[in-house]
């Protein structure tokens, strides 16, 4: 932030002899959504293609930015969506039901005052309803003030490195660090609705923010954290996709890895974030800047690199080759917690393990007990409403179906497995479905999770972890499953149908 050396030197003053502000955090949060409610019919698409059943037009006057925030009460049938276009630059954004869930129920970033928003019906859907119920926009910002961490004279210069990536709302930074398209940041930056920017462009004259297109912005999809000041500050992070369906490092191929030996004093330092500056056209675009390691304490290290509001979560890079610690606080010499601290590390090894599970490819589903409809194997490849469909059959007092999946493991040895299941709405009450799992050791079929499938919503059945799983992996690397669903005579004399949307196993090696 390039304010005179004499205001520079008054404000660090102030901030260092201020009591209660010894350490600040380097977060710049931009504005809060506020209500803004738009509900439509309930709107019905009679023909055999999609059709656009209702358009919004959300204006702000004099609004540099955008954002959209859909309520709980959103309806979008089967193969609905919503297209949400940008009318400054043209940039679309379609959100169907499964990607308004990764996104927490809003949209990307968009430049300018002005979005049409489309709900666009499935084939003969019934039900569909736009309901939004938040906006988020900056017409005005407070421009950038005080310079607390800036060590001396400021030596930020612009970048575009592509593993760091803004944070947004908290205006704050982060970094991928691994091939997942994992990320680590500042534990103090986390909230909902989280996303992250790359390749950032510039911001408008009077400090506006400017948002990158659509395909260079991803949700974050879950985060572990601890804000606990200064040594005890850090996030892990997970990304979604963007509308091309890709992850940050499958786009970009950048990444830091993080650092495997200790720091100690003088060692050469390097961020990377997306700081405040009084120079508007660079306020909150990623710069870098370099330094040293001034002190190493047992979770934490200080340093003179130049870091200031909105770099929060910036890696702290070793000769700017490894994440050695993220930045949390000022002033200068400023704050880092250390990567190595043992709860951040067991959090990455927790969220974003490196041996990663690995999707069990799906060989075969034999219906065993049932009438089949629609059963092909494909049908349980992807959670997108296209059902694999049997009609229960009668056995004394009851109505049931049984389904046997084998999924061929990608690994011999296995020291987990994740079982994910999603059974479509029940036609009947009650409707108990069960998911079973093969021991090749007892030579048994065990439970592994039960219960009553929903009337109207979609059932997920997710089993994350399964004690002794090599124990389900037999000899030729097959993993068996059963997926039953029961119900009593008297609550469904016409017996019932179980559809089964997606089948998924993970094998971790």
């Amino acid at each position: 932030m390039r304010f005179p050396r004499v205001l520079v030197a008054v404000l660090i003053g102030l901030v260092a002899a201020t009591p209660g502000f010894a350490q600040l955090t380097l977060d710049n949060p931009i504005t809060d959504p506020m209500p803004y409610r738009v509900v439509s019919d309930l709107l019905t698409n009679p023909f055999s293609e999609a059709q656009s059943l209702h358009e919004e037009i959300v204006f702000i006057e004099g609004a540099a930015w955008l954002r959209v925030y859909f309520g709980d009460d959103l309806v979008l049938g089967e193969g609905s969506y919503l297209r949400i276009t940008s009318e400054l630059d043209g940039e679309v954004q379609q959100l169907d039901a499964e990607a308004i869930e990764q996104w927490q129920h809003s949209t990307a970033y968009f430049n300018g005052d002005t979005l049409r928003v489309e709900l666009i019906g499935g084939p003969r859907t019934r039900g569909n309803r736009l309901v939004i119920d938040q906006l988020a926009w900056e017409v005005q910002p407070e421009l950038p003030i005080g310079s607390c961490g800036i060590c001396g004279p400021d030596d930020r210069v612009s970048s575009n490195e592509d593993f760091a990536a803004r944070l947004l709302p908290a205006g704050c930074s982060s970094t991928v660090y691994n091939t997942q398209s994992c990320l680590v940041s500042a534990g103090h930056c986390m909230g909902s609705g989280m996303v992250v920017q790359f390749r950032v462009p510039l911001s408008n004259g009077n400090c506006n923010l400017n948002h990158p297109p659509v395909s260079d912005q991803f949700p974050l999809t879950g985060f572990l954290s601890t804000n606990g000041g200064t040594g005890n500050d850090w996030a892990v992070m997970t990304s979604g996709t963007n509308n091309l369906g890709e992850r940050p490092f499958e786009r970009y191929g950048a990444k830091k890895p993080i650092a495997t030996t200790p720091p100690s004093i003088g060692q050469s330092l390097t961020i990377w974030g997306y700081g405040v500056d009084s120079q508007c056209i660079f306020n909150q675009t990623q710069q870098t800047s370099d330094g040293n390691v001034t002190d190493v304490g047992s979770t934490h290290l200080r340093h003179n690199v130049d870091a200031t509001f909105g770099n929060s979560g910036s890696s702290l890079q070793r000769n700017g080759a490894e994440v050695l610690a993220i930045v949390t606080h000022c002033p200068c010499p400023n704050w880092a917690t250390r990567v190595d601290h043992p709860s951040f590390a067991a959090a990455r090894d927790n969220l974003c393990p490196e041996n990663p599970p690995q999707t069990a490819g799906l060989l075969s589903a034999t219906v065993t007990k049932g009438i089949p409809l629609s059963t092909a194997l494909g049908l349980l490849q992807g959670s997108d409403n296209n059902y694999f469909s049997v009609e229960s059959v009668t056995e004394g007092s009851r109505n049931s179906t049984l389904t046997e999946v084998i999924a061929q493991s990608p690994f011999t040895t296995v020291s987990d497995l994740f079982i994910n299941v999603e059974f479509g709405p029940a036609n009947g009450n009650p409707v108990f479905y069960s998911v079973q799992i093969f021991n090749n050791v007892t030579g048994l079929f065990e439970v592994l999770e039960f219960g009553i499938l929903s009337q109207t919503l979609d059932t997920m059945v997710n089993v994350n972890g399964i004690p002794g799983a090599n124990d389900y992996v037999d000899g030729a690397a097959q993993i068996r499953l059963r997926l039953s669903a029961t119900a009593r005579l008297p609550q469904t004399p016409g017996g019932f149908t179980k559809l089964i949307d997606h089948v998924e196993v993970l094998a971790q090696p």
